[in-house]
């Protein structure tokens, strides 16, 4: 299979050596060999127990449907890249770079997920365990039984399942909903993801294709009138205008900002300290940074906040801020939204 990239870098600069540039000139198998993959696990194609060699078809056989992925820490469920839900891509030579960048020295490997939702035109459903078993039995009583489709399963605990599906044409967007309003499972939409499969849960059991159910076995079918019409529209939000607030007819004294405080959320134009803590806090993970680095974020944090403008709070308010118990609790909130958001 010829992966027929465009062999230029970034900013107008071609790579001219490593893997990377391999990858960007190379046949299929040439670019796994430079990325340090064996082709004999390559040719078990969609079924191989790698993630980048299933990541790597599944962007060949859906780049046109917009398909986009991006490189994950295995044990986690946040891209290393910041931005991935529009940064996620099918483009080969992006695609190996980060597979050489990411990768080198994971002794796991590398995971990958791909990006649902938006200008991908797919969503999955996503169920765990008995009681997303019973839901999708119940949903399709109801509304039919959903159709063949590329299926993934699941190592998670009771197992589950990713159910593949396009939007219908002309479809509005539609969101995460975790879970669907009544039901015990997951719709994955705009700003979601699932991994691919290949990859492995820290235990070391793989996502798999369904028996029948690999890309080269079954199309992504459209997702069924009835499901997508029963579905609740939480459509992508549209940029608010800002309406100016009715002058008080007092004008405010202007005051000096430390050059942190903006950073915190008390400069000018911006809100208190908890917003802006936990936009930081869900940056750490979402960098893919793990428990390791968890004591020097929380101390270079810390600092930030103790040096911030506290004009508008108490010394027991900064004190709350800044304390372990407040930090901690910030981070491991982070964590788990950031985690909800892949699959």
């Amino acid at each position: 299979m010829d992966l027929e990239i465009d062999d230029g870098g970034s900013h107008g600069r071609p790579y001219s050596a490593g893997p990377v540039a391999m990858a960007a000139s190379a046949t299929f198998e040439s670019a796994l060999i430079a990325l340090g993959i064996d082709p004999e696990i390559a040719r078990e194609g969609f079924r191989a127990p790698n993630a980048t060699v299933v990541m790597l078809l599944m962007a060949e056989k859906y780049r046109d449907l917009g398909f986009g992925f991006a490189p994950v820490r295995v044990g986690q469920k946040h891209s290393f890249v910041t931005g991935w839900p529009e940064l996620a891509t099918s483009d080969p030579v992006t695609l190996a770079r980060w597979a050489v960048e990411y990768g080198r020295r994971r002794r796991k490997g590398l995971n990958w997920f791909v990006v649902t939702g938006r200008e991908r035109k797919f969503i999955v459903f996503d169920y765990d365990g008995s009681k997303g078993v019973a839901s999708r039995i119940g949903l399709e009583a109801k509304f039919g039984t959903l159709p063949h489709t590329v299926k993934v399963l699941t190592p998670g605990k009771g197992g589950g399942e990713h159910y593949y599906y396009r939007m219908p044409p002309g479809a509005e967007e539609i969101k995460n909903q975790q879970p669907i309003p009544g039901t015990a499972m997951d719709l994955r939409g705009y700003h979601g993801g699932v991994m691919t499969a290949g990859s492995q849960n820290l235990a070391g059991i793989r996502y798999e294709f369904a028996p029948g159910c690999a890309p080269d076995e079954a199309d992504i079918a459209i997702c069924p009138e009835t499901w997508w019409e029963w579905l609740p529209k939480r459509v992508a939000p549209q940029p608010r205008a800002r309406v100016p607030r009715p002058s008080s007819g007092v004008k405010r004294m202007q005051r000096e900002y430390h050059p942190a405080a903006s950073i915190i959320g008390d400069g000018p134009t911006e809100g208190g300290f908890n917003r802006p803590i936990r936009v930081k806090c869900c940056q750490f993970w979402s960098l893919g940074f793990g428990s390791e680095q968890v004591s020097e974020f929380k101390e270079t944090l810390r600092a930030e906040i103790l040096a911030a403008d506290h004009s508008n709070h108490t010394l027991e308010q900064i004190e709350r801020y800044a304390s372990n118990e407040y930090l901690d609790a910030e981070l491991a909130s982070a964590e788990v939204w950031i985690n909800s958001q892949v699959n």
